[in-house]
């Protein structure tokens, strides 16, 4: 259960609300026509889908992408061997973004969801490929208005089962300390992190924690196949995909991918196999992108990414980075936290004490998602994972763990930014809520 101990690299795929003063839902073409058009941020590459802006790659690498909700604006930047490099590049793209907006009266948020425009069909960027999940997955308009803070650290292939498994373990902590989406619609939520609860119910085990740890990557596989298969492309680079129905027929609606793959066996057999090898594994692929989980393995990026944190408050913007890069590099060290009994012991011990743990921490995850960090057990598990990830850091020599520091305060005061929000939507409304939530770099 030994991990290597290398300078793991990490990226990030930071996502923000843009809205007007007032609240609503800004307009992101604008946004990006002024990035586009601003020398600073040396524009390497623009990329058009019909007559939008789909994305702007700059001369440093960074990335900046429309999301799935017309008022969201994700940057991506990395892989970065540290800490301290990532905050620079980021900041410095963020404050061309924040002037960007501030050219069109509007504001960028540092938080996890809309705060006042309804997720809708109506705020999500025309693709196909949305169209078709709306018709499949009602509700799935939630991720028109949420905003996410993502960051990927990189993994050995040995590593992926165990590192896999804790990070989904540890997403009650992850909830409870960065749940930034308590007021959404207009109205103080009944939950601190709705961006979680809400897609959640819609996706089910797509989404969130998985049904359970896993011990291998053909487990990990075999777990991704039981879920229904929803949509197939044509071609790899085939933008409309369709719906996956089963043998193409209607009548049978919807299936595991594990029957799809059953289905084409039985269909190729006497057949050269080579094609249909690799159609199978390009639908895996499609498939899988779909699968939501709190901590899911990347294989063209060669990493864990995490994903259930809200965007933060941006005097805290680093936590996310800083706390999912001391989940992967603390690993099996997190395993007494996560199960109090356990004790390291024959090769593969760590999977079985997950697995009967798993129950209870998808209760402390509901805990979480719910109330923050008011619940006691949670709040524990939170300061008993941040006090190995913040060793873990300080293994690095680089000082990475002082990014942790807001997290050990929210702990000790036992309140999670969405819970502060809650508080001023009540006693200030919506202004108070945009002039908290603002950036100013």
């Amino acid at each position: 259960e030994a991990l290597r101990l290398p300078m793991r690299t990490v990226g990030r795929e930071a996502e923000y609300p843009i809205v007007t003063p007032l609240g609503h839902a800004g307009n992101v073409q604008a946004v990006m026509a002024r990035l586009r058009d601003d020398s600073r941020v040396k524009a390497s590459q623009v990329v058009m889908e019909n007559e939008l802006i789909a994305s702007i790659t700059t001369e440093s690498s960074v990335h900046y992408t429309i999301e799935v909700g017309t008022g969201t604006v994700e940057v991506i930047s990395g892989p970065f061997m540290d800490l301290e490099s990532l905050r620079e590049v980021h900041e410095d793209s963020v404050e061309l973004l924040v002037d960007a907006a501030k050219e069109e009266g509007l504001c960028v948020l540092g938080c996890g969801i809309q705060p006042l425009t309804r997720p809708s069909a109506a705020l999500m960027t025309p693709r196909e490929r949305y169209n078709r999940l709306m018709e499949l997955l009602p509700g799935w308009a939630w991720f028109s208005a949420t905003a996410s803070d993502q960051v990927h650290v990189d993994i050995t292939r040995e590593e992926f089962p165990l590192i896999t498994s804790v990070c989904n373990a540890a997403t009650p902590a992850l909830v409870a300390l960065c749940g930034n989406s308590g007021v959404h619609s207009g109205l103080v939520a009944d939950t601190c992190c709705t961006r979680e609860a809400a897609t959640h119910q819609v996706m089910g085990h797509r989404h969130g924690m998985p049904e359970a740890p896993v011990s291998s990557v053909d487990e990990w596989m075999e777990q991704i196949a039981t879920l229904d298969f929803l949509m197939r492309k044509d071609h790899p680079k085939d933008t409309n995909p369709r719906v996956a129905y089963l043998n193409d027929d209607v009548s049978l609606g919807l299936a595991p991918f594990s029957d799809h793959l059953g289905a084409s066996s039985s269909a190729s057999q006497g057949q050269v196999t080579g094609s249909r090898d690799e159609q199978d594994w390009e639908d895996f692929l499609f498939h899988e992108h779909y699968v939501y989980h709190s901590a899911r393995p990347r294989s063209k990026q060669a990493t864990v990414e995490l994903r259930p944190c809200c965007q933060q408050p941006w005097a805290d913007h680093m936590v996310v980075a800083a706390l999912s890069l001391g989940l992967v590099q603390s690993g099996p060290r997190l395993l007494p936290f996560l199960v109090p009994s356990y004790e390291a012991g024959a090769s593969g011990a760590w999977h079985g004490a997950l697995a009967g743990r798993w129950a209870h921490l998808q209760g402390l995850h509901h805990r979480a998602v719910t109330t923050g960090l008011e619940d006691d057990e949670v709040a524990e598990l939170c300061k008993g994972i941040l006090t190995a990830c913040a060793q873990a850091l300080e293994e690095r020599g680089l000082g990475e763990e002082a990014f942790l520091e807001p997290l050990f305060q929210r702990v000790e005061e036992r309140e999670n930014p969405a819970q502060q929000l809650q508080r001023a939507m009540r006693d200030v409304g919506m202004k108070g809520v945009v002039d908290l939530t603002e950036i100013r770099p």
